[in-house]
């Protein structure tokens, strides 16, 4: 009989009991997601991953999302992305903008 219970249930559950590994159903295997079920390998040199991570993080997202989301945007037929991805990247062409836009004025 499973019973169902309130996360604030819960929670005191698990505060009072800690965690049962016996309470644990059985694991489940996750399958790839339709979309995206194809890896590709890519090697970066410790400058281009720095420069990669720094550029993902100031735009919020993980450094994949960041490179998908440049690579997608150079191809002719780029999939519908999910806004928040489509935000991301304008961020970072806005930064970089705004990067090149210093730089001219400092010369």
């Amino acid at each position: 009989m499973t019973v169902s219970l309130s996360e604030a249930q819960l929670a005191e559950h698990y505060r009072v009991n800690g965690i049962d590994p016996d309470e644990w159903a059985s694991p489940q295997a996750l399958t790839p997601s339709a979309r995206r079920q194809i890896t590709l390998s890519v090697r970066f040199s410790e400058e281009e991953i720095t420069a990669i991570r720094e550029a993902a993080q100031r735009a919020g997202v993980k450094p994949t999302a960041f490179i998908r989301t440049r690579a997608l945007a150079t191809t002719a037929k780029s999939p519908t992305q999910p806004p928040n991805t489509i935000d991301a990247a304008i961020d970072v062409l806005a930064r970089d903008l705004d990067r090149l836009r210093h730089a001219a004025h400092a010369a």
